[in-house]
């Protein structure tokens, strides 16, 4: 990929507040790991990351997720292609809540993909979802 093709990207790393989570799943989750995770990805998929966005909050959807909000501004306001993120649940763990960022990303052209779990919903669905 040239770097005049090179799609931009924001990454968004969220931690929640879990006090029996190990030593390791901490470390693992960590605002840090997720961001340098998230970076290697889009160095090697050839994507300029324009942004990042984190923050460290509890994990229900009434939550007030403001650098999430701020992301999804961000990438509609500059054009940014690609939302990427460690994991789902790094996004929301409440699946209609997530259901919701996905449909707005979509609905704005940016594709969201998912750096540990395979999980990539591209801007142009095609036939593929249909009477899905």
């Amino acid at each position: 990929m040239s770097a005049n093709t090179a799609k931009t990207a924001v990454i968004y790393a969220r931690t929640g507040v879990m006090p029996t989570a190990t030593e390791a799943d901490q470390a693992y989750n960590s605002i840090k790991t997720q961001v340098e995770d998230c970076t290697e990805y889009a160095r090697a998929k050839g994507y300029t990351v324009a942004e990042v966005f984190s923050e460290a909050k509890g994990v229900s959807p009434e939550s007030s997720l403001t650098e999430l909000e701020r992301a999804i501004g961000f990438a509609k306001k500059k054009g940014v292609e690609v939302f990427l993120f460690t994991s789902p649940d790094r996004v929301s763990r409440d699946q209609m809540h997530l259901n919701i960022l996905i449909e707005r990303l979509y609905a704005a052209g940016i594709q969201a993909e998912s750096v540990r779990v395979s999980l990539t919903i591209p801007v142009d669905l095609g036939e593929n979802f249909e009477g899905e």
